[in-house]
């Protein structure tokens, strides 16, 4: 077997679980089966990887339903990272003649085009001011756990509610 290559034994053992709950992952879908080829099927470093999540999820306590939903957003951010990424790398190969032209004087009045996506890696985050001079900062993809931790943080912290005025 290659470096990159695990039998169903391997898993288990790397990922600290039974065999047949790697089998029930699969049956509920949080898994997707390799192509079946008896004993010889072979696991990749990502199922390893997906795996251990489940299991890191399964041990916050969450169902298999949220632990689904979970992998479901994290998949969603994983795609729309990719796209970006692939947009940011288009939009810097079509500006590079553009940056090598001579600069051009916006006139008064005239908008600028909103500058190319960031030829790197990045995430959406949603800032959350909880008092004046400080902040919550919440990574979009981090899935229904932390927004729900995030609503109980603003929920105790956020700002007082404003009680209505009392009758004289």
């Amino acid at each position: 077997m290659e470096e990159d290559e695990y039998s169903i034994h391997e898993v288990a053992a790397e990922v600290g679980v039974g065999e047949r709950t790697l089998h029930y992952w699969m049956s509920c879908g949080l898994l997707q089966p390799p192509p079946f080829r008896g004993w010889a099927t072979v696991y990749g470093r990502d199922y390893v990887a997906r795996a251990k999540a489940i299991k890191a999820l399964r041990d916050e306590g969450l169902s298999t339903a949220q632990i689904g939903e979970e992998l479901a957003a994290r998949d969603r951010a994983a795609k729309a990272r990719a796209l970006a990424a692939a947009a940011a790398t288009t939009a810097a190969r079509e500006a590079a003649p553009a940056l090598a032209a001579p600069a051009h004087s916006v006139s008064e009045g005239a908008t600028r085009p909103p500058p190319p996506l960031a030829p790197y890696p990045s995430e959406p985050w949603e800032r959350i001011v909880l008092v004046p001079g400080l902040e919550l900062h919440v990574n979009l993809a981090g899935g229904q756990i932390l927004r729900r931790m995030a609503r109980e943080i603003y929920s105790h912290y956020g700002p007082p509610l404003v009680d209505a005025p009392k009758p004289e």
